[in-house]
């Protein structure tokens, strides 16, 4: 007898590995169902991270560009103290810098400033309010000695 071509001559099996659907066991769904819990708590943290890293992206970008813009302008924006002066003339109150001595704002003198306080205080350029020096004491005066009247020995 001869052998048939394709017929079984040889006695070796052949296996191949598949993913395949398969049925879960009670254990094995609840510790599927654990691991689902802890996948969303994960991902809600990592939702909450991009939030904050997304702020602190803003917040570079926005500091960015105000940098770009003060190294254009070679300008910052900066507190300066200003000194309000009255410009009677003018009739008005101007601010005015220390540094350059450039007017800041101008606005209309009021009524009240416009006559002025009688007893203003004075005030200082570090602006404290000056005393005014004490009252000079005025000097003893030392008691003359009574000389004798030439007149009253004279007649007596």
């Amino acid at each position: 007898m001869g052998k048939k071509n394709g017929s079984g001559g040889s006695k070796t099996r052949s296996f191949e590995q598949r993913t395949l659907p398969c049925k879960l066991t009670e254990p094995e769904l609840l510790k599927r169902g654990e691991e689902m819990a802890e996948s969303e708590l994960q991902i809600e943290k990592l939702k909450l991270e991009r939030t904050d890293l997304n702020n602190q992206i803003r917040v570079a970008v926005k500091r960015r560009g105000d940098l770009a813009h003060v190294i254009d302008t070679g300008e910052e924006d900066r507190e300066v103290k200003c000194e309000w002066l009255k410009d009677f003339k003018q009739n008005c109150m101007r601010l005015v810098r220390p540094d350059t001595k450039a007017e800041v704002e101008t606005r209309a003198l009021t009524a009240s400033e416009r006559t002025g306080d009688l007893f203003e205080e004075p005030v200082s350029a570090d602006g404290e309010t000056e005393l005014p020096p004490p009252p000079r004491t005025p000097p003893q005066r030392v008691p003359r000695k009574k000389r004798p009247n030439p007149t009253a020995t004279a007649s007596a």
